[in-house]
């Protein structure tokens, strides 16, 4: 693509992160993005979710100066028929990646249109979805929040594994692989702090420590004479859990004892989620709260603590803390990424009482409370410059180098995402929408007395992939019992050719199976369902038809058997048995 108007070097910026403002990890990415998207003569892409949190993930890419592409994530399939094949030991987002192999194919598409020059990938995870960056020719730089691997064996420990991961050895292993994988591809690894580099030689010589700063915030810590300490932290990620965990039980006691004027204010965690050994008399749990609330108590707390017990990447609340110069103490592992951190109050975990007591020594102290506000704001201007000027320099060294030579074993975890095809003897494609390219008026999927049910509007169309080798010549088509007064009319299009026309009559459902136009050669199949429409009383929608069940495949014998080898599968005890050893059926 050739560079025109003044613009160098194209960068493709890509995360699975929402751009919104809803946890830590997201606002750490909206910083990476605004210092990337600041590179003088440099026009940024921005691939990524939009998001549903504060702060709407559509605006600000386009705010920092970005042209913004939506990731759109379809939401995780608990149909076993619909569901890919991966191990029965993924680790986190290994199976939501699986189902969303168009996340892929789109980021291909982009690629092909915009031709730039560096690809960002921020968030080792977003590898899963967008493998094909690694088969590009432009170089790939990846961010890392954290050691990955490190840090689910941690979520193993405390037994807070992701959804959807599985809590075993050879999850974490795997993960680990993967992890090396992704270092050992990328030109350029991006760390939020020393602790992070990798322990691979080569890959540390490819690596850059920048450490995240926010820019400074309109709203500053003023002195209220509050006797009030304060943490912010959903408790659903680990190490806020066993933040949290410690307040409670440790220091809460020890401040009982040597401070009982002194209350503990947590935001993040409900009395109703936490164990009864944690509430104490002088802890306020507030649960979840607005960014207004978490604004009130930045400026207006006693002090802010940080009893962080790990070492990984960059806290985030520590960062919130700086921008708007709250005073602070906190664990030495805390402040990981804060470079230049010197005359911030130290404590150390296994001292509660150490810790309560130089809480009461700076609440009793407005002079020390307002020099350590003044010491978060110097240490916050020195800390933006370089992190600023950081990013425009390594996009440019990288850049001008060739990209590093990567070569793929056929079990590499960066395999392209394959488009899944409609072929084999027998494939659910109407209560999943795990093969649809697109579609058009079927509603979401619902539930009747157990089985599934989707409904049609008067005219609704899906469209699959298939093996122009192997096209399916068969379809089932099954709908409920549920029509209007009478009956309607319902006729199927396959490729715009009729293949099927029925009555749908209340109480007699429709099950047919039709033999498919020849597919032979196509690529795609566009099945179209056509009905009068109808309305319920107290449902806005016009209707057309419920389907149960679409089916396609090859063979006439196992479509007509299938519904019957079903019933058995899921009745009969063996079957069952079977299919939860193959990770098919829940345990």
């Amino acid at each position: 693509m050739p560079k025109i108007g003044g613009v160098n070097r194209v960068i493709l910026f890509a995360t699975m992160v929402p751009l919104d403002s809803s946890s830590g990890g997201t606002i750490v990415c909206r910083e990476h993005l605004r210092s990337i998207a600041a590179t003088a003569m440099a026009e940024t892409h921005v691939y990524a979710p939009a998001g549903r949190g504060q702060g709407d993930g559509r605006d600000f890419p386009t705010a920092v100066g970005a042209v913004f592409h939506p990731l759109e994530l379809v939401p995780p399939s608990a149909d076993f028929l619909g569901m890919p094949a991966i191990t029965r030991h993924p680790f986190s987002m290994e199976r939501q990646a699986a189902e969303n192999w168009l996340v892929d194919r789109r980021f291909c598409e982009i690629a092909e249109e915009i031709r730039p020059d560096v690809i960002i990938i921020d968030y080792l995870f977003t590898a899963l979805f967008i493998p094909s960056a690694f088969y590009c020719d432009a170089p790939v730089v990846i961010i890392t929040l954290n050691r990955e691997r490190e840090f689910y064996r941690d979520q193993r420990k405390l037994g807070r594994v992701p959804p959807q991961a599985r809590d075993s050895l050879l999850a974490e292993w795997r993960l680990g692989r993967f992890e090396n994988e992704v270092h050992a591809k990328s030109d350029r690894i991006v760390v939020l702090c020393p602790h992070d580099t990798p322990r691979h030689r080569q890959q540390a010589a490819r690596t850059e420590v920048i450490e995240p700063m926010l820019q400074e915030h309109a709203r500053k810590w003023r002195p209220t004479g509050s006797a009030n300490i304060f943490f912010v932290g959903n408790i659903s990620h680990y190490p806020n859990f066993a933040a949290v965990r410690w307040l409670c039980q440790s220091l809460a006691p020890a401040l009982a004892s040597c401070a009982p004027w002194v209350r503990l204010t947590i935001i993040g965690a409900d009395t109703a989620e936490v164990p009864q050994t944690w509430l104490q008399p002088n802890v306020d749990l507030l649960g979840r709260s607005t960014a207004e609330e978490v604004l009130q108590h930045f400026t207006g707390c006693g002090i802010f603590i940080a009893p962080i017990e790990n070492s990984f990447g960059s806290k985030i609340k520590i960062l919130e803390a700086l921008a708007h110069a709250t005073p602070l103490l906190a664990t030495a592992q805390a402040l990981t990424g804060v470079p230049g951190a010197a005359g911030i109050p130290l404590f150390r975990l296994d001292d509660p009482r150490g810790a309560a007591e130089l809480v009461a020594s700076l609440l009793h102290s407005p002079e020390r409370l307002a020099a350590l506000s003044q010491r978060m704001e110097e240490i916050r201007t020195s800390n933006l410059s370089r992190t600023r000027s950081a990013w425009p320099s390594l996009i440019e060294e990288v850049a001008s180098a060739p990209a590093v030579s990567r070569r793929f074993r056929p079990w590499s975890g960066l395999r392209p995402r394959r488009a899944p095809t409609a072929c084999g003897p027998v494939v659910e494609v109407g209560a999943s929408s795990y093969h649809w390219i697109h579609s058009e008026g079927l509603g979401s999927l619902e539930q009747l007395n157990g089985r599934p049910l989707r409904w049609t509007a008067e005219s609704a169309s899906l469209t699959l992939l298939l093996d122009p080798a192997k096209p399916p010549r068969w379809l089932r088509v099954l709908t409920w019992d549920i029509a209007p007064e009478g009956e309607t009319r319902l006729q199927v299009f396959a490729n715009d050719s009729p293949v099927l026309e029925g009555w749908v009559v209340g109480g007699r459902p429709v099950e047919r199976v039709v033999r498919l136009p020849p597919l032979r050669g196509c690529g795609e199949l566009t099945l179209r369902f056509s009905t009068p429409g109808f309305r319920i009383a107290g449902d806005d929608r016009v209707l057309g038809v419920a389907l149960e069940s679409v089916r396609v495949g090859r063979s006439w014998f196992r479509m007509k058997a299938y519904p019957l080898a079903l019933h058995y599968w899921n009745t009969h005890q063996p079957f069952q048995r079977f299919g939860r050893r193959l990770g098919l059926l829940p345990r």
